[in-house]
């Protein structure tokens, strides 16, 4: 899952291979839209359906939620409709068969939350939210199937609101963001090989970054450097081969969770980790790491104070572990995974007797 702010952790799941998945809307005593009872405050449920109206009476907001339409002409009927109340909190398209959504679609409706799923929704018009740029906090858009996928938030921008955007899917180009507002970006685009220049240098409130099931193969240098608010960063499921210097440089003094699991990740060069310092949890495990290089976990460890994961590498170790016979064994437990990696003593940890043995075969 992807690492979410605390305030919209609850907001979606994220499944682990293709999907977003949203939350039902938290509808206590929910009012549901049968055709005999009275519509309001919800449209007349047979000028909207199949979607439905639902109305949250303990928050007084309104839902939309609209699945297995037949085509974008149906999509646009719906919201022809005559809406009593345009101010809505969460809409809802899945397994659908709209390939577009364009400007005027909304006419004056406009929604805080928008979730798209699997609707084959190649391209967004640009200005197709644009009811929507001082309300919108959260946008997510998953989609699986094949196909051209445009940016699907050309004017992102102008949205003053958002918090919070997931794309996930086969979408190829990203844009530099630009935004004042984001605090969470999660990017599923499995297509996706490189990242444009100054990508984050117009998002100067990011605290969460996840990439997931990319084909990244490298991160440029100081690409996060800027990200004076950045706490976590994911990148896992992906293409990275390596950590070159200032992969992972950072300039928040807010930084907690680094995770950069499930990669193809061979060699870690000095440098590729800055700006480090105080709580923070740094996970490289289950990548291809033969080697624990003191210039690279040394400074982790004299810098950080949480847990280093290094589990499930194929680590040699031989004498590129030397440098560990001067560390506290404090420090040692803080490399979780390297004993049982090493298979010493079965993770029974004699300090002395390895202490001896390294000064024999290495120095």
């Amino acid at each position: 899952m992807a690492i979410l702010s605390p305030g919209v952790r609850g907001l979606v799941c994220v499944l682990m291979m293709v999907a977003i998945c949203p939350p039902r809307p938290a509808l206590l005593h929910t009012l549901h839209q049968e055709e005999s009872a009275p519509s309001f405050p919800c449209p007349e449920s047979t000028a909207i359906h199949p979607c439905l109206c639902l109305y949250d009476s303990p928050s007084g907001t309104l839902n939309l939620t609209c699945s297995n339409l037949a085509s974008y002409e149906q999509l646009d009927n719906i919201f022809a409709a005559d809406f009593p109340f345009t101010k809505f909190n969460w809409f809802q398209l899945q397994n659908s068969n709209v390939t577009s959504l364009k400007k005027g679609l909304f006419r004056d409706v406009y929604f805080s939350r928008m979730v798209l799923i699997f609707n084959n929704i190649t391209l967004i018009e640009e200005g197709t939210l644009e009811t929507m740029y001082n309300s919108l906090e959260y946008f997510h858009i998953s989609e699986i199937y094949d196909g051209d996928y445009q940016w699907p938030l050309p004017d992102l921008a102008k949205f003053t609101s958002l918090i919070e955007i997931g794309i996930n899917g086969p979408y190829e180009t990203l844009p530099v963001l630009e935004s004042s507002s984001l605090t969470s970006v999660f990017l599923g685009m499995r297509k996706l090989v490189s990242l444009p220049d100054n990508l984050f240098t117009s998002t100067p409130n990011l605290q969460f970054i996840t990439f997931q099931e990319t084909n990244l193969n490298s991160i440029q240098g100081n690409t996060f450097k800027l990200l004076s608010s950045l706490k976590k960063i994911e990148i896992t499921r992906s293409g990275l081969a390596s950590l070159t210097e200032a992969s992972l440089a950072f300039g928040s003094p807010d930084m907690e969770y680094i995770n950069i699991i499930s990669n193809p990740i061979e060699t870690i060069e000095a440098g590729a980790f800055q700006g480090l310092s105080g709580s923070v949890t740094v996970n490289v495990s289950h990548n291809l790491l033969e080697q624990l290089t003191e210039n690279v976990f040394s400074e982790l460890l004299k810098n950080t104070t949480e847990t280093i994961d290094v589990s499930n590498n194929p680590l040699l170790c031989g004498c590129d572990l030397y440098w560990l016979i001067n560390i506290t064994d404090a420090d040692l437990n803080r490399l979780k995974g390297l004993l049982p990696s090493c298979a010493i003593e079965n993770g029974v940890y004699d300090r002395d007797t390895l202490v001896d043995f390294m000064k024999y075969q290495c120095s």
